[in-house]
């Protein structure tokens, strides 16, 4: 058991640490679940109710059990103080625990996932089954409580934020006996289960601290000024496209170090080809990439300079390799972005071509200090790839961006509410599942991936601001959040292409 005991002494840690970021961070969380104890104390106490509820109620506890309460809690609780709270336990017909929890899924549903909630249960969780064992017997009618107590919690969390916790509250339970403790479990709790009125307190001044310029507020800006690969790990979904990226920077490390050893290296192509469909992210990786870039040393601005056919083909002869030459000085120190660049020669005119060629020529020329990346659908790219024999080898890095999920494109909207300080209700969120769903699903050709989530969002902005006009509700608690009022009755998908950056 000693083992057990460290792994949730451990946990319960990572518990504390989650309430003095909160606590720096300056929550008023004192007006919200307590005038009287702070939110470690609050923890403590529902730690000792969730133990006594689950616990024999003509048990009193033994020497071995209070010094296992008082080493995982890092309390000095004594057995008469453990008695009274006995009593008070079991003197009410359903009695008040886990206060802290609806405070910990408020904060998860404004900030999107269920972590600080699923470390909360699991610490709760971890913590009574210990003393359970500890008691060295367990009865059945222990087990029952302790699980209606898990599926409680879990279900509560599960409910409000309709994201599943991947937990198992039998773990450490000897197998054969999970089929006869769920047999014999009896209804949840429907007191812990209902939404508790807690929850209007606690939203109501998280959406005076989140409107407010306090730290939760600077927190979205300081995110800027995070290193650049942590703003690409910090993207929804592209796992592979940051796979690709992560591998490319330890090469520019083992690169730098090589440099500074005078260990001769061959240097590396910093051209590459994006190939995905509109709204997968490849203008928001490119712009990171150039800051990574500059932050591994090879590029000296970092900056990003995006142009189409448009900017680089002139109806005139001989206008189109000036166009050209002049974007890519623009673009010295940085990246040159092409997007949709097999429209470059799909059209099949001359003018494409000598864009290609004055591009290629200058590629070969300043090898040093300039960064070119392609994009554009993967069909078309590759034909755009086998236009021209050069081509191919000055582009030898292929990344490809696949479509969102429905469930992606959920967490990219709900990010979007997240940036404007807005708190979706579970209505809402559960209305736009189900359509982001059913639009990758369907994937027709105006499948937007991102663009979707923008567009829907943005639709919801105006219906709230047609409704909180209409109805004269301008304080903050009602500008913060989305009502099933405000869901889109249609959408039509517009073409947004700036909406990459907000991936």
């Amino acid at each position: 058991m000693s083992q057990n005991i460290v792994s949730i002494k451990n946990l319960l840690e990572s518990i504390y640490e989650i309430i003095d970021h909160i606590d720096a961070k300056g929550v008023p969380v004192n007006n919200l679940i307590s005038k009287d104890s702070g939110l470690k104390e609050i923890v403590q106490k529902d730690m000792l109710l969730s133990i006594i509820h689950c616990s024999s109620k003509d048990e009193t506890i033994n020497e071995d059990c209070l010094e296992y309460v008082n080493d995982v809690l890092g309390c000095n609780f004594t057995k008469l103080t453990f008695e009274l709270t006995r009593k008070e336990v079991f003197e009410q017909e359903i009695p008040q625990m886990c206060v802290a929890l609806p405070f910990f899924i408020v904060i998860d549903r404004s900030f999107g996932g269920n972590q600080l909630s699923s470390i909360y249960i699991k610490a709760l969780a971890y913590i009574t089954l210990g003393y359970i064992k500890c008691e060295e017997h367990q009865s059945l009618e222990e087990m029952v409580s302790y699980y209606r107590l898990c599926s409680a919690c879990t279900q509560l969390v599960e409910n409000t934020l309709e994201e599943k916790i991947d937990f198992d509250p039998l773990f450490m339970i000897k197998k054969g006996r999970e089929l006869e403790l769920i047999k014999h479990a009896v209804e949840i709790d429907k007191l812990i289960n209902k939404k508790n009125p807690i929850f209007d307190a606690i939203e109501k001044g998280l959406c005076d601290v989140l409107t407010e310029d306090s730290e939760m507020v600077k927190e979205s800006a300081e995110a800027m000024d995070l290193l650049s690969i942590e703003k690409l790990d910090a993207l929804i979904g592209l796992c592979e496209v940051k796979e690709q990226v992560h591998t490319l920077v330890n090469v520019l490390k083992v690169r730098r170090k090589c440099e500074e050893l005078e260990i001769k290296r061959a240097d590396i192509s910093l051209h590459m080809v994006f190939t995905g469909n509109p709204g997968t992210g490849k203008t928001t990786v490119a712009r990171i990439l150039g800051e990574i870039y500059k932050e591994a040393g090879v590029l000296s601005k970092g900056h990003l300079v995006e142009v189409s056919r448009a900017e680089l083909v002139d109806k005139y002869a001989g206008h189109t390799a000036i166009r050209v030459k002049r974007m890519f000085n623009k673009a010295k120190g940085g990246i040159l972005f092409i997007d949709e660049a097999y429209s470059l020669t799909s059209e099949g005119d001359s003018f494409g071509q000598e864009a290609v060629e004055t591009l290629l020529k200058l590629m070969e020329d300043n090898r040093d200090d300039i960064a070119v990346i392609v994009a554009g659908y993967p069909a078309l790219m590759q034909e755009f790839l086998e236009s021209n024999p050069g081509l191919r080898s000055r582009f030898p890095t292929v990344i490809k961006f696949p479509d969102y999920s429905g469930n992606q494109l959920t967490h990219i909207f709900l990010r979007f509410c997240k940036e404007n300080h807005i708190i979706a209700s579970r209505d809402v969120i559960n209305a736009a599942k189900v359509y982001f769903r059913n639009e990758a699903s369907k994937k027709h050709k105006n499948f937007g991936n991102a663009r979707i989530a923008r567009n829907y969002f943005e639709k919801m902005i105006m219906n709230q601001a047609n409704r909180l006009v209409q109805s004269g509700h301008m304080e903050k608690r009602y500008l913060c959040r989305f009502t099933r009022e405000d869901l889109p009755k249609t959408l039509e998908i517009k073409p947004m292409k700036s909406m990459e950056q907000h991936v």
